[in-house]
């Protein structure tokens, strides 16, 4: 029998104050400085997106650079690698379209 999969998504407004933002955007951005730092290396290494290889080559580089916990360090190769294999399927499709 096949298992039925139920996913549920929640929308959510966190009232904060001034300062508890900003220590939300300063972190926002300095996890983005960090995905740029892996995809640099992943578009100047042939496209290689197995986070294995991303987390051998790049894991004390990121956690040391940008003082991200271990977490958030693992979750930038997750995205910077689920966004090159979304472009990689896209251009399966439509060869022809960027």
């Amino acid at each position: 029998m096949a298992q039925i999969e139920i996913v549920q998504t929640m929308k959510l407004h966190l009232h904060t104050d001034k300062a508890a933002a900003a220590l939300f955007l300063e972190a926002a951005r300095t996890y983005a400085a960090a995905c740029n730092v892996v995809s640099q290396y992943v578009f100047d290494h042939e496209f290689t997106t197995g986070i294995t290889v991303l987390h051998k080559e790049l894991y004390r580089q990121i956690r040391e650079q940008f003082g991200l916990k271990s977490q958030m360090a693992q979750s930038t190769f997750r995205t910077v690698a689920a966004r090159y294999k979304t472009v990689e399927t896209q251009l399966e499709a439509k060869p022809r379209r960027y």
